[in-house]
């Protein structure tokens, strides 16, 4: 199917308009949820972005007629044309040169179909296509000195030489003179901005860069090919290294060897040593030097982010919001989604956004994919936008598996409301938004897909007053990016992601409110709100941090949960003698890197009557040093499947329990459930499919399906969120049935 372009109209009549407007500006606004404020006006957090590859699809005219008012307008700096014969640059045209009808042209597009719209600006910080050959030891490269080439924004092959027109080198992350060159040619389309009527109209800026424009690495041809090992890369961590340790004796202290014995003659581990496939955790003195450069390369990756973020903020002339790509621990593929404190405590940055996660997760019947700790997010005011970047019956064809596997096409009317309302009432109910992404074109055209946005819409304006949640979690959950630098690459996929990203399912399908926060806000976090609290993978604790638990955390009769290796690693070295005292168990190991399963003893009493007899994420193979307990006060919950011994204990405390899961990723819906309920801490329903509440909405998705009974917060009238159908009259519990992959979105009316 064929759309019919937005043109931009005649610039007379449009530009007369926008000289009347009132200059917009942005700012986030801080209370139980991040609030977007536009002139002074709340505004719902719901947007629209056009795909940066198809201008002629664009569909402002018909988000625009949902009362979507926050457009954003993709912008390409450097070299970007998918349909074109030769790959040309657009604003950034070369060396300190600068096309700016390039820009007006996009903008005119957008409120050219309603003048009153408010804009985004999507800046893709790439350089124009010769800066590479400009700066050869500026762009990114891999351990042999081949640079990395770029096609398309994503990074295709490491070689020197470029082959056609459309590819170019992709500059180095670490680069002072990019980053510095970027910042540069920002400023200076800021000041174009300026003198065009149009800027009435720009409340933010949107700052794409890196692979894919997530500030990822340039990291797609196979581990054995990591980056960077520019000359740009290797200065930046010597400088880097100097600033964290001020003397080389002290790096030397830390690594207990003077083998290095100046900062100048330091280089980043080769990539063997970052794979570590002999090693299955890093000791914290003898990897010294590639335990720092992994943090290095994840932390400093974001300075050009920073940088150029900063500059936005000081050159605007006016208040706006600036965003980036994010994605965190759990998320968490590698180690670049390890360091997400750098972006969440930086002033410049006021909002995030990351994909719907691609695969299975996102179809109808499953959990969605959120991919961020959602409390820490809040925690520091950061508005945060779920892209849904959905596939209609009139997208553009793959193939099958494709469209089943990565993107979940949605050809029909039940299956994307399924999903839209699913996602669109979580959002709402942890307080945050989402923007529609039309990447595919004409995606949003499917009749189906107008009805979805149009209630999407109205149910973020009907809530729009009701921010604060009525229902406060009692179980928290702590994922640590610090300790992932402790675990090898060749190890990461099996040992840290089965406890992080894999958890996400135990998470949303416990039937239990929770929390989600970085371990390095554990001392922000309000503590007396939780009787649970989850240490994901926190293999590496601090002794400031270990004192923090033991003061805060280990009383009141809260339930504490050890996952794997937690607490195995200190600053001084490894031990199962940290383990033993920070859990209260007898911990012990054996140092076989192994797949690990677990059995469920077959309990007759209490909470732990009838559980589940296997339990732990899907789609992994957990793997690891087997962490067992060998401690007669210990009650048993589960078993290794191989050797029988001791893998899930709980173990009371003098005000506190104590509860140890060995495997990675061990942790299921059911075993969740039961923790919870054993603690005291609010249930909705049983485990097996999506529950969540706010206490003004609450969500219901079928993964399981069945007779369903959920717990409301409190006495009320329940009725449907879209049909206004009521449920239940004072009611404290709901039986219904729901189907698998159903969506059903109730509004609370407390009594």
């Amino acid at each position: 199917m064929t759309f019919l372009s937005e043109l931009p109209r005649s610039k007379k009549p449009l530009v007369g308009f926008i000289k009347k407007r009132k200059q917009a500006e942005a700012w986030i606004k801080k209370g139980a949820a991040p609030k977007l404020i536009i002139n002074n006006h709340e505004e719902p957090p719901v947007w629209y972005q056009r795909s940066f590859w198809l201008a002629n699809q664009s569909l402002h005219r018909l988000f625009a007629k949902q009362q979507v008012k926050v457009h954003v307008i993709p912008i390409q700096l450097g070299p970007y044309q998918i349909r074109k014969k030769r790959l040309q640059s657009t604003y950034w045209k070369g060396h300190r040169a600068y096309l700016p009808k390039e820009v007006d042209r996009s903008i005119r597009r957008a409120l050219a179909v309603n003048p009153d719209l408010y804009l985004i600006l999507s800046l893709s910080v790439s350089p124009y296509r010769g800066w590479g050959r400009r700066y050869p030891s500026e762009v990114a490269q891999n351990e042999r000195g081949q640079r990395a080439v770029c096609k398309y924004s994503h990074h295709v092959a490491f070689r020197n030489k470029l082959r056609g027109d459309k590819e170019y080198f992709c500059p180095s992350l670490y680069s002072t003179v990019f980053q510095n060159e970027a910042k540069a040619a920002v400023i200076q389309l800021i000041k174009d901005l300026k003198k065009k009527p149009y800027y009435r109209a720009v409340v933010g800026f949107f700052l794409a860069g890196g692979d894919d424009g997530q500030w990822s690495p340039w990291a797609r041809s196979g581990a054995h090919q990591l980056s960077d090992y520019s000359p740009a890369a290797q200065s930046g961590f010597r400088r880097w290294m100097k600033k964290r340790y001020k003397n080389i004796r002290s790096f030397q202290s830390s690594a207990r060897s003077k083998k290095i014995r100046s900062f100048g003659a330091m280089q980043i581990p080769s990539v063997a040593q970052r794979l570590g496939r002999r090693k299955v955790l890093f000791s914290p003195s003898r990897d010294r030097l590639v335990i720092d450069a992994e943090t290095y390369l994840c932390e400093e990756r974001f300075r050009t982010l920073l940088s150029v973020a900063k500059a936005v903020k000081v050159h605007a002339g006016k208040r706006v919001v600036v965003g980036s790509y994010f994605q965190d621990m759990v998320y968490g593929r590698n180690h670049a989604n390890a360091c997400s404190h750098v972006r969440l405590r930086s002033p410049y940055l006021d909002y995030f956004v990351a994909p719907l996660d691609y695969g299975l997760t996102r179809r109808p019947g499953w959990i969605g994919g959120l991919s961020v700790a959602h409390s820490s997010m809040k925690l520091h005011n950061k508005l945060f936008l779920q892209e849904l970047d959905f596939r209609t019956k009139v997208s553009t064809y793959v193939n099958d598996e494709y469209d089943h596997f990565v993107i979940g096409r949605l050809n029909d009317a039940r299956s994307f409301h399924a999903v839209n309302r699913r996602e669109t009432a979580l959002m709402k109910i942890l307080g945050m938004g989402q923007w529609y992404y039309s990447l595919a074109g004409g995606s949003f055209h499917a009749k189906y897909a107008k009805v979805g946005i149009k209630e999407s819409v109205r149910l973020f304006h009907q809530e729009q007053s009701h921010s604060t949640s009525l229902v406060r979690p009692q179980v928290a959950v702590i994922v640590d990016g610090d300790s992932a630098m402790f675990v090898p690459r060749s190890k990461f996929a099996v040992n840290v992601s089965p406890s992080t990203r894999g958890m996400r399912s135990a998470l949303w399908l416990s039937g239990v409110p929770f929390s989600v926060y970085d371990i390095r806000d554990l001392a922000r976090i309000p503590v007396s709100q939780y009787k649970v609290f989850v240490f994901a993978n926190s293999t590496m604790l601090q002794r400031w941090q270990r004192q923090w638990i033991r003061k805060h955390l280990k009383r009141n009769g809260r339930v504490l949960v050890w996952m794997h290796s937690t607490g195995y690693i200190n600053s001084a070295g490894a031990s199962l003698r940290h383990m033993r005292s920070l859990t209260g168990q007898r911990i012990r190991v054996v140092k076989t890197f192994r797949p690990l399963s677990v059995n469920m003893s077959n309990i007759q009493k209490g909470v732990w009557r009838g559980m589940n007899a296997r339990q732990g994420v899907v789609g992994y193979v957990p793997s690891g040093w087997e962490f067992f307990v060998s401690d007669p006060k210990s009650l048993v919950l589960g078993r290794y499947s191989k050797g029988n011994r001791p893998a899930i204990t709980l173990k009371k405390m003098s005000g506190w329990t104590s509860l140890f899961i060995g495997a990675p990723g061990g942790l299921g819906p059911d075993l969740l459930h039961r923790i919870a309920s054993y603690a005291g801490a609010r249930t909705l329903g049983s485990a097996g499919n999506l529950l969540a509440t706010n206490g003004r909405l609450f969500l219901l998705h079928g993964v399981r399906g069945g007779k369903v009974t959920v717990r409301l917060p409190f006495r009320c009238d329940v009725h449907d969120a879209f049909t206004n159908a009521r449920f239940a009259s004072k009611a404290r519990t709901l039986t219904l049935r729901l189907t698998p992959k159903q969506t059903i979105v109730l509004r609370l009316f407390r009594r």
